[in-house]
């Protein structure tokens, strides 16, 4: 029997995403999210990656400061640093195009698409829902 292991965070980009992979097709990005209030208020900050078409429209819309709302999986991501030590870090790894909504508006402003466009453009490639 599986477990649930389902995320939904809504939170502000800490920074602009980076976009790695051989084509471009992986994109990791920090959200900053707010809980509580008054005195009480905290942020925590999470991690989050997306791939394929995905992390094309990450790239090209999603700028630091601007809120989204992601949805994924929470996965441990490890590895070795330079000196052999090993590493993890606990991410969140968005749903196909259901892994991330904008919220407002702003963020990179480029000649052509809109953002619902080059979102209505990436799921006609790639025939994947949108919501």
């Amino acid at each position: 029997m599986s477990n649930l292991n389902q995320v939904l965070l809504q939170g502000n980009l800490v920074d602009n995403p980076s976009i790695h992979g051989a084509d471009g097709n992986v994109a990791r990005f920090t959200i900053a999210v707010n809980n509580g209030f008054g005195e009480h208020k905290s942020v925590t900050f999470v991690d989050c990656v997306g791939f394929g078409k995905q992390a094309e429209v990450i790239g090209k819309f999603l700028t630091k400061g601007k809120q989204v709302i992601v949805r994924g999986q929470l996965t441990q991501n490890k590895w070795e640093d330079k000196d052999g030590n090993k590493r993890s870090k606990i991410e969140v790894r968005l749903e196909n195009f259901e892994g991330f909504y904008f919220v407002g508006s702003g963020g990179k402003k480029t000649e052509g698409d809109t953002e619902e466009e080059a979102i209505a453009n990436a799921v006609e490639s790639t025939g994947e829902k949108l919501f």
